[in-house]
């Protein structure tokens, strides 16, 4: 096969992740969606995604410049309040502020803990934020302190549009669309859409605006010229799937960007509207449209990627990312230097540690499995067809073997391999001469199995439903003996196997709930299999893809390893995998990860994502409270409503003084829960509303917690219902 390659180059701007604990590779700057985009004038723009995602122009959208900012929210909003001063708003309730139009960034405390999904200012001082669960809050003070307005519903809500000081608009899941004529202090139903939710409103006065948004597959876009008092249903020229956002250049041009690859335009005021995309890269979603100018326009989405026009949406032309955007599916990293990565259809390697990447222009569709033994020698697999290089990929030959319809191989040098034949038997194969010939071993029914090296391998070998055998061998697969079974309880199954040693190893199961939806379990041993002990099992649904999902665990030594397979997580284990810590990296789903020291590996997954980190890859941590926090940050209480007792935890990523506080509605001192010097590291208070000794108690309601924590204050509500 012969191979021609096109060099992708890494930008020195990346974006980083956690304190560097990840660094992106490929896409570059980033690859995480772009939600929102907006310009502060004709050349300085912003535009903001998902978990921590900044990027800021200055050339009037031409290049584009990640920000780093200490946070993994998800940001959704960028607002302009005027000049350089503008705000993010994201998940978890988090505000940012610049003055210094995008260059640096700074949190604003409040009570909100809901996720803001759009923020709009009506003059220098007076703004409105539409949140989760059916809130809307307002700030009067430019955004240093915000109030809860009262809605009336729980949906979430999703856009918010002021046509002056007064008049406003929010719209949201459930087809749900409100109003207010007084500045917010009372709101209105306008809409109850069945079957939608609404992303995006807007108006281009007091009685002409729009609402739009859809569910999965279908879109709903919707036009009133009363006020929101009727809605007139609006046709696309275009079957699209849920629209996203729309943006009015003036009162006749205006534009609704969509998912499946979607834009539409109108030139009456939007009595019509057409399709209005000539980008035809495949799998792609727009979650944002931004006019700077009327023939100067932005899209922002999925793979963080951002579009420009300069001709009024008649063409379009890609300025971020760099890089190929196919799902990673298979990583190996023979060296320090030389990693090759699989995709949905191409090939990619780097030979000087990721700085860049050559892809591979041949079509490697449907490649299924790369494995190699070092920088040059390495296999394919492709349709049960066996293909091996010896010069880095530069050519492949394909191998003729006798037995047809090996799948699932693993070599343990550039000569012997075992492979596995999904036939009746379930057989296992092994070769000596580099996958030319294969004879069949000593085993069947063998659902899984893992080689150490030549001589030592395991299998799990079904023997009835959900039920399993281990079976070991000492003589490269010749002879097979029993060491245990695999059945740990009723309802798991067998999903993979991994040995660190003769002693150590890992049995991975899967089980359904009641529901049908699966989760995982992961059972250590420490006596070669005789027997097992459960140290891992998922809170939360495992991510999977179709019907199936791969598992992979790597260890760097007898300590260190880690586990990808559960969406956008990770798992890392510093005691031989007796216990394991849960780690977000991103948004994207992890397909595979890889260590080749304690501190060098590498993460492949959803949209050509290629993560690399230098040290570990140990902050952005969930669910331990050993390692050292990436933020300051006060968490909700739990439970809440409480009744007497509750918990409140908080993290701080440097040893300080802290004062944590409960105030009550009015602003009256409750109660100081901690006014010490505190270790980096989470933290957990109590908070007890019993009477006290004097038999004064807590009435009913809703009460305030502040943490103060230099010149940083963070607060939460909470709720003590008796």
């Amino acid at each position: 096969m012969k191979t021609f390659y096109i060099i992708i180059l890494l930008l020195m701007t990346s974006i980083t992740l956690a304190q560097s604990a990840w660094f992106w590779q490929n896409p570059t700057p980033q690859g995480y969606d772009i939600r929102s985009v907006t310009f502060l004038d004709s050349q300085t723009g912003i535009a903001v995604g998902n978990y921590g995602a900044i990027l800021r122009s200055d050339n009037g959208g031409e290049t584009w410049n990640p920000v780093y900012v200490n946070y993994r929210n998800d940001f959704l909003c960028v607002r302009q309040l005027s000049g350089a001063t503008a705000f993010v708003t994201g998940s978890d309730g988090i505000i940012l502020r610049t003055t210094t139009a995008g260059i640096s960034w700074e949190r604003i405390s409040s009570i909100i803990t809901d996720t803001i999904s759009s923020i709009f200012f009506t003059d220098q001082n007076s703004g409105y934020a539409a949140c989760g669960r059916g809130k809307v809050y307002k700030t009067t003070n430019a955004g240093n302190m915000w109030s809860e307005q009262f809605t009336g519903i729980n949906s979430t809500l999703n856009s918010i549009f002021f046509v002056n000081k007064d008049t406003g608009f929010v719209c949201g899941d459930l087809g749900r669309a409100l109003k207010t004529t007084n500045a917010g202090s009372n709101w209105n139903s306008i809409a109850n859409i069945q079957g939608a939710d609404l992303n995006s409103v807007w108006f281009r006065n007091a009685n002409s605006g729009f609402i739009a948004g859809g569910s999965e597959g279908s879109r709903a876009l919707r036009r009133t010229t009363n006020g929101g008092q009727t809605w007139l249903s609006m046709f696309l020229s275009v079957t699209a799937g849920e629209l996203t956002q729309i943006f009015f250049v003036d009162d006749n041009t205006g534009y609704i960007s969509g998912k499946s690859n979607t834009l539409f335009i109108t030139t009456n005021g939007g009595v019509n509207w057409g399709f209005a995309n000539n980008i035809t890269q495949p799998g792609l979603s727009f979650n944002t449209v931004h006019f700077s100018t009327h023939q100067t326009g932005f899209l922002g989405g999925t793979y963080g990627i951002i579009y420009k026009t300069t001709d009024g949406a008649s063409v379009w032309n890609q300025k971020l990312p760099f890089g190929l955007k196919e799902e990673g599916r298979e990583i190996d990293v023979p060296d320090d230097q030389t990693a090759y990565v699989l995709t949905t259809n191409k090939l990619m390697k780097t030979t000087n540690g990721g700085s860049n990447w050559n892809v591979f222009s041949e079509d490697y569709y449907p490649y299924k499995e790369i494995q190699f033994m070092n920088a040059n020698t390495g296999f394919v697999w492709r349709n049960f067809e066996l293909y091996r290089t010896t010069n880095g990929a530069q050519s492949w030959n394909h191998i003729t073997q006798n037995v047809d319809s090996i799948w699932s191989y693993q070599f343990t040098d550039a000569n012997t391999g075992f492979g596995w034949r999904p036939v009746v038997e379930l057989e296992l194969y092994r070769t000596s001469n580099f996958g030319q010939n294969w004879t069949k071993l000593d085993i069947d029914n063998l659902w899984y199995y893992y080689f150490l090296n030549d001589m030592t391998g395991y299998g799990a070998v079904i023997t009835g439903p959900r039920t399993f055998n281990l079976m070991k061998t000492t003589s490269s697969g010749q002879n097979w003996n029993y060491v245990s079974q695999l059945n740990f309880d009723s309802i798991t199954s067998c999903r993979e196997l991994y040995f660190l040693n003769e002693s150590t190893g890992f049995s991975i199961q899967e089980f359904e709930t009641q529901y049908n939806d699966r989760l995982l379990k992961i059972y250590r041993t420490g006596n070669g299999g005789l027997n097992w002990s459960e140290v891992y099992t998922t809170g939360d649904f495992i991510w999977r893809f179709g019907n199936s999902i791969d598992y992979e665990m790597n260890f760097t030594n007898l300590s260190t390893g880690y586990f990808a397979g559960l969406a956008d997580t990770t798992l890392k284990t510093t005691d031989g995998g007796v216990t394991w810590a849960k780690y977000k990296v991103g948004d994207r789903r992890i397909r595979e990860i890889e260590f080749i020291n304690d501190n060098t590996g590498y993460l492949i997954g959803g949209g050509g994502m290629i993560l690399k980190t230098t040290n570990g890859g140990t902050v952005s941590i969930a669910g331990s409270s050993s390692e050292i926090p990436e933020r300051f940050h006060l968490k909700q209480n739990f439970p809440n409503p409480f009744n007497p007792k509750t918990k409140i935890r908080y993290s701080l990523p440097v040893a300080d003084n802290v004062k944590l506080s409960v105030y009550d509605p009015v602003g009256r001192l409750v109660a100081i829960l901690v006014n010490d010097f505190k270790t980096a590291g989470n933290h957990v208070a109590e908070f007890n509303a019993e009477p006290d000794s004097n038999g004064h108690s807590l009435a009913s309601g809703i009460y305030f917690v502040v943490l103060e924590f230099g010149n940083r204050r963070e607060s939460i509500r909470m709720a003590l219902i008796k």
